[in-house]
């Protein structure tokens, strides 16, 4: 499962309603709803709110940040 799927699951779980995560992470629920879909992109600091709220690894949700900070890093 890729880290879209595990926010999909999340919602799934009834651990929140899109609704709420989506208030949760301070963005709409359309937003929200075109990201699953993904029709739309995840931005860093979006990704890195529903990774603290979800728990689902950053690492999941953006892959290729790590990437990016490694190559910053050096």
């Amino acid at each position: 499962m890729d880290g879209i799927e595990l926010l999909a699951d999340y919602i799934r779980r009834g651990a929140a309603s899109q609704a709420q995560l989506a208030r949760d992470v301070e963005c709409s629920e359309s937003h929200l709803s075109l990201v699953l879909a993904r029709k739309r992109g995840l931005s860093a600091a979006l990704a890195k709110r529903l990774s603290n709220v979800t728990g689902v690894p950053m690492r999941e949700l953006r892959p290729d940040l790590a990437e990016v900070m490694r190559e910053a890093a050096e």
